[in-house]
């Protein structure tokens, strides 16, 4: 037996309208003496029951609805008790003859929402059976027979088309509900299936739908949820919105947001107003009127990652082949100056100053000289060859064993963690003075007290390389800094040349490789280099 599945909705509006039903009835018998009818000695006492039993009814009623969904049965025997408390107020109000009759027309009505088959039916049925009862006690009561005919076969009449028309209001209804869901039910896979988040929100700025791609979008950077007001939980979108209805829903929006971890998360946004055309008469025919907003964006973090990259490898670029010249012209004065001062020295027959100052002479023009190497090592790095394979876990030992024997470095406590045994396709030499590079200034990072240094390396299935992670509990780079750590020169180190990350980038992308750095003032900083894999990586 199929049975019509009520929204709450609807039962909440049915419930609200039988105890608007049942509170006039209370009145009238209160105030009016049941409107107007002599009613017998304590037939107020046996109403004012009858009505509380009925306030009772319906307040178990809508506690079983709450907790659970109607069953047929349950309707049964709901809609059978409605009809026996109209059945208590006909009768105490003058029987057949009575002005409330109409209500049972109201239940058979209300039994069309609730099972709309045979409800209609059974309830008109019901409610024949219990007036003819009315009409034998009324028959008691010496009532004239024609009269009582008369009463009996309108009431009839009026029950049958009661179950009709409701029947038929109800089939329509359901019809009209089952594709409203259906319609709805493809707008929101069509609008979940958008890559893009979108939230809508109501002209009071109350969101009224938030899509799953919204929702993996801002996890973990902001909470947002149907029913909440954007004005006092996200007062800077609530801005935007504004701004955006100044200058005509023409402009593309940038949010840099913050997620729980500290990170970055640049959100790309276009606003616009959700309009309605509304007809009107007169000259101005058609008026627009504005029903909310929507918000349209993507994460765009990892385009505008790509983007200064972009930027950064044609800026070191030009650098690189400044570089390289500079280097080149430096070179041959520098090996004349050395050849010069060792022919000096070989001469002897000088005195201790001027040996002193010969010394000066050849220790600067070899420090002049590492610094030309550094500058042809950034300007043309040492390229891949189909020949390279380096263990990466046996270069990263060598170094920290290089690093533990180095004087004047801070203690700091190191933690490795390897997930292969990594072998990546670049140059063993080359890999080695990049690892140095970074564990280098991640020491000089930390201050006297020392610190902690995490390595790890590890497989990553999607892209199918080696990620390598270098992460120090150090003082921290500046935000203004950090667009510029890898241009050749530029230093925050008093003694610093500015050519160790710049060769340590220089170096990685001419693998094919990619370097990211994160760094939080005060928190310290970490750097992830992916390198292409060897062949012979092999998981552990």
């Amino acid at each position: 037996m199929a049975s019509y599945n009520i929204s709450p909705r609807l039962f909440h509006a049915l419930t609200g309208g039988r105890l608007l039903i049942l509170l006039i009835l209370l009145i009238g018998t209160l105030f009016f003496e049941g409107f107007g009818h002599e009613l017998p000695t304590g037939s107020i006492y046996k109403f004012s029951l009858l009505l509380a039993f009925a306030f009772s009814v319906t307040a178990i009623v809508t506690i079983w609805y709450k907790k659970k969904r109607l069953s047929l049965p349950f309707v049964y025997a709901y809609i059978f008790t409605d009809l026996l408390i109209v059945a208590g107020v006909v009768y105490l109000t003058g029987g057949t003859q009575s002005p409330l009759t109409f209500l049972f027309m109201l239940v058979i009505l209300s039994s069309c929402f609730f099972e709309y088959h045979l409800g209609p039916n059974i309830s008109a049925i019901a409610a024949t059976i219990i007036f003819i009862l009315l009409g034998a006690i009324d028959a008691k009561r010496l009532m004239a027979p024609d009269v009582l005919a008369f009463t009996f076969f309108t009431n009839m009449a009026a029950f049958w088309l009661a179950a009709l028309l409701g029947s038929i209001l109800a089939k329509r209804l359901l019809a009209s509900r089952e594709e409203v869901d259906r319609l709805k039910a493809i707008q929101d896979t069509v609008l979940d299936s958008l890559s893009s988040g979108l939230i809508l929100i109501d002209a009071d700025g109350t969101i009224i739908f938030v899509n799953k791609a919204a929702l993996n979008i801002l996890n973990g950077v902001i909470k947002v949820q149907v029913g909440m007001k954007l004005r006092s939980n996200w007062h800077e979108l609530w801005r935007l919105k504004e701004d955006a209805e100044k200058d005509g829903y023409l402009t593309r929006y940038e949010l840099t947001l913050s997620t729980q971890h500290g990170e970055k998360k640049i959100i790309g946004m276009s606003i616009f107003p959700l309009l309605r055309h509304n007809s009107m008469e007169g000259d101005e025919g058609q008026y627009l009127d504005t029903l909310g907003y929507g918000f349209i964006f993507q994460d765009i973090t990892q385009l505008k990652e790509q983007e200064q990259r972009l930027q950064r490898m044609d800026r070191l670029a030009a650098l690189g082949q400044m570089a390289a010249g500079l280097a080149h012209e430096l070179r041959n004065p520098l090996a004349s100056m050395s050849g010069a001062a060792q022919f000096l020295a070989k001469k002897g027959h000088m005195d201790e100053n001027s040996k002193r100052l010969l010394e000066i002479i050849q220790r600067e023009a070899e420090r002049l000289d590492s610094i030309a190497e550094s500058f042809l090592l950034y300007a043309r790095p040492e390229r891949v060859s189909n020949e390279a394979d380096s263990d990466i876990v046996v270069v990263i030992e060598e170094v920290l064993s290089l690093l533990e024997r180095k004087k004047g470095l801070p203690e700091v406590i190191v933690e490795t963690e390897f997930k292969v045994k990594q072998r990546v396709a670049v140059p063993q030499g080359a890999l080695k003075q990049v690892v140095l590079n970074l564990l280098m200034n991640a020491y000089e990072a930390m201050g006297e007290d020392g610190g902690r240094i995490r390595i790890s390396a590890r497989h990553r299935q999607d892209r199918d390389d080696v990620e390598l992670i270098i992460e120090d509990s150090g003082s921290g780079i500046e935000e203004k800094d950090l667009q510029r750590i890898f241009d050749p020169f530029y230093s925050t180190k008093p003694k610093g040349t500015g050519l160790g990350l710049a060769i340590v980038h220089s170096l990685v992308t001419s693998w094919g490789g990619e370097i990211d750095v994160w760094s939080q003032k005060g928190e310290g900083t970490r750097f992830t280099i992916t390198l292409p894999m060897s062949a012979s990586l092999v998981v552990l």
